[in-house]
């Protein structure tokens, strides 16, 4: 599976209904584009909802460094892994156009308690062809 990396920026990403593992990875950056971000000390959380002014209770699914699903893998870097599994996918259904578009963003909150939103955008999420029985 080929990783997409993505910058402190408002950014499109796609993914398959199931798929599992590694889907993201995600550089962080200084407001100059350039200087990495330095994760010591942060949390991560990103989350993917159908609508932005949905309740959190209704949220299609949250992954986070305090739980699971973001793993930082090179903090001083500014460099972030985000992991699915298949069920934070799977019920979504849509006939009409193939694919579910949620609305998703990844926020940090640094050792100082400073939160910020650094990634948000559309998350477009394309129906499997092939559903494995074994």
């Amino acid at each position: 599976m080929a990783f997409e990396d993505y910058t402190g920026v408002a950014t499109a990403i796609s993914m398959t209904r199931g798929d599992t593992g590694t889907l993201w990875n995600l550089t962080f950056t200084e407001a100059n584009g350039t200087t990495p971000f330095n994760l010591t000390g942060c949390a991560l959380w990103m989350t993917a909802k159908a609508l932005p002014t949905d309740l959190d209770a209704a949220i299609i699914f949250s992954r986070s460094t305090l739980n699971t699903g973001i793993t930082i893998t090179y903090a001083t870097g500014g460099l972030a892994s985000v992991s699915l599994a298949a069920a934070d996918t799977s019920t979504l259904t849509t006939e009409k156009t193939g694919a579910s578009a949620l609305y998703y963003d990844v926020q940090i909150k640094d050792a100082s308690g400073t939160v910020r939103t650094k990634i948000k955008g559309r998350l477009t999420v394309f129906l499997d062809i092939t559903i494995p029985t074994v």
